[in-house]
């Protein structure tokens, strides 16, 4: 770090965004950079999807990774990554195989995206957040169980990310296996979670401090 303060760029969906916080400042993205005592950029958008998308039925459709991450400023000192539970939820993207360059299919978005941050930034730099566990997970056809004729569960979306992201050498934070906090298995509210998807406050704010943990040990 060459500054007196760090700049951590955050690309994200709905969880950045914010949704089911109650300020800005209770968003795990600014609970990490108080405790870092950092500058953010964040560009977060609820629904959004790593892989793009053939069919635009919705306007967060539009904002997917692959055309967002080359917004990030090359100014920030670290990059962190979080998203692909839209891709299970309501992703009409198909899953590809790992040599894809295609950024209709979600190997190829993944694959397109680190070649992307790695054109920019140091691979010490990069950090990807896998999706947390969510309500409904194991069900192929989606969120709600009505979002996809066939498809896959969630675990599958998380494993293809470790796997690319292996094969390049980028370093994870395994948030699928490795939870910050406990999250129902129903569309219902708990202590951590406002929905069995978006973090409560509290979800937040652990999930913000470990974080700033993760982020502390890289540098």
């Amino acid at each position: 770090i060459i500054r007196d303060f760090m700049k951590i760029g955050f690309l994200g969906d709905s969880i950045t965004e914010g949704a089911c916080a109650t300020s800005r400042e209770k968003i795990y993205h600014q609970v990490a950079a108080k405790l870092l005592d950092a500058e953010t950029y964040v560009d977060g958008r609820g629904g959004s999807h790593i892989a793009k998308q053939k069919n635009i039925k919705n306007e967060w459709d539009k904002f997917d990774f692959v055309s967002r991450v080359d917004n990030i400023p090359s100014d920030c000192d670290i990059v962190a990554v979080f998203g692909g539970t839209n891709d299970y939820g309501h992703g009409d993207a198909p899953l590809g195989n790992i040599e894809s360059q295609d950024p209709y299919t979600f190997y190829g978005a993944m694959n397109i995206i680190v070649s992307k941050l790695l054109g920019r930034f140091k691979r010490e730099q990069i950090i990807f957040l896998l999706p947390l566990p969510r309500y409904g997970q194991d069900d192929i056809h989606g969120e709600f169980g009505n979002s996809k004729e066939n498809g896959n569960p969630l675990i599958d979306y998380v494993n293809i990310m470790k796997e690319v992201l292996s094969l390049h050498n980028i370093y994870y934070v395994d948030l699928f296996n490795n939870p910050v906090y406990e999250r129902p298995i129903t569309n219902q509210l708990s202590t951590y979670s406002q929905d069995g998807l978006h973090p409560t406050d509290e979800g937040h704010r652990l999930l913000g401090e470990y974080i700033a943990k993760i982020i502390k040990e890289r540098i």
